[in-house]
């Protein structure tokens, strides 16, 4: 049975293809969604490089997905891989309802590799190394938001359908009592200078 007939068959035999639209997107929903994707570049999440054309490009960046604290190896993705008519209908749903979490480097790594997966993101969750903040050199008695995440955060006013930010505090950052609200706001400026992001959530994780 070729491709095409396998489809057909599906659509019209499946229980599953079945059902409504509506129903079948909450379903898909429900057992795509709701995870914590960690992206980064080494040990067990790595990028596989290809030499093409004389040059190192990546070829794939493996994703572990993090379930109530617990290291997965089935991808949620891998939903997308049983059947033609479930990856057509689910294959932007991984993207846009999961969160996607990593350190300032790996996620600005991600975005640029990733671009037309990284449009569909709604959520994004940012592990700065090392601390938040650091002194403003401009107004030495002040604070402003690390070199790295400050890139990072503009780096995602590209993304369109983008709806929440969280930034994880340091524990030397989480001694301020205005640290939160600080880096809160100097966030949503990082993220809505130039053009804005209108209605975007901003969040801290203290990280304890």
């Amino acid at each position: 049975m070729d491709q095409d007939a396998i489809t057909l068959f599906n659509q019209q035999q499946s229980p599953l293809l079945r059902l409504p639209p509506e129903l079948r997107n909450k379903i898909f929903a429900f057992a795509v969604g709701g995870h914590i994707t960690d992206v980064g570049k080494g040990h067990s999440i790595m990028n596989v490089y290809r030499t093409q054309d004389g040059q190192c490009k990546p070829h794939k960046i493996r994703l572990n997905i993090l379930s109530n604290g617990s290291l997965q190896r089935l991808s949620p993705a891998s939903f997308n891989a049983v059947c033609r008519q479930l990856r057509h209908e689910t294959s932007g749903m991984y993207w846009a309802l999961n969160t996607f979490c990593g350190s300032a480097d790996d996620l600005t790594f991600f975005l640029r590799h990733m671009r037309s997966k990284a449009q569909l993101l709604c959520a994004v969750k940012i592990i700065p190394s090392g601390y938040v903040m650091c002194p403003d050199r401009y107004h030495p008695r002040s604070s402003t938001l690390n070199y790295e995440l400050a890139s990072t955060l503009q780096r995602l006013r590209g993304l369109g359908r983008l709806e929440k930010v969280v930034v994880r505090l340091g524990l030397s950052d989480s001694r301020e009592e205005n640290s939160v609200d600080r880096v809160v706001a100097l966030s949503r400026h990082a993220l809505e200078w130039v053009g804005g992001k209108q209605g975007l959530v901003v969040e801290v994780d203290r990280g304890h």
